[in-house]
């Protein structure tokens, strides 16, 4: 006759179980964030740029000075500044039709966290003193990893415009 378990053991020798779906890896990696920034992944980012519209992307270019002004702040979003002064213009020649060369998962991802840090009432609310901006920082994060070979490419054809 087999030996049964007891309920709540695992064969883990005392490690809690995963829930179903979840690598022993992932599961470590989601204790060490905060509970509110688990969900902020490629997937979310990527979920949330299939949303974007045309319109979305004229809400970018039409509040580019209020994005800018968030991230102009002293904290921890501020170190971010350098990378929205190339999302911004990215954002505002591909409206404009000067620059197609980028593909629109791309521009949507972009607007997406654009508009994400623009919006006050998000995961963290931004009204909470620092940790209000954990999530803006790190859906900011995930896109600038996803489009980082766009924005290089952007890059270069924004200095050769230039020359």
């Amino acid at each position: 006759m087999p030996k049964k378990r007891r309920e709540g053991h695992s064969r883990n020798r005392g490690r809690p179980r995963l829930r179903p779906g979840v690598s022993r890896r992932n599961a470590t990696r989601d204790r060490r964030r905060p509970p509110e920034l688990i969900g902020i992944d490629r997937r979310f980012v990527q979920q949330g740029a299939n949303t974007i519209t045309d319109a979305d992307i004229k809400k970018v270019t039409d509040n580019a000075d209020a994005i800018k002004q968030t991230f102009a702040r002293e904290g921890p979003i501020g170190r971010f500044i350098d990378d929205v002064e190339i999302l911004l213009p990215m954002v505002r020649d591909y409206w404009s039709g000067r620059y197609r060369q980028i593909l629109f998962w791309a521009i949507a991802a972009v607007a997406f966290a654009l508009l994400y840090v623009l919006n006050p009432l998000d995961i963290i609310p931004d009204v909470i003193p620092i940790v209000g901006y954990l999530d803006d920082v790190a859906v900011v994060a995930v896109c600038l990893a996803m489009a980082e070979q766009e924005l290089h490419a952007y890059r270069g054809w924004k200095e050769g415009q230039r020359a």
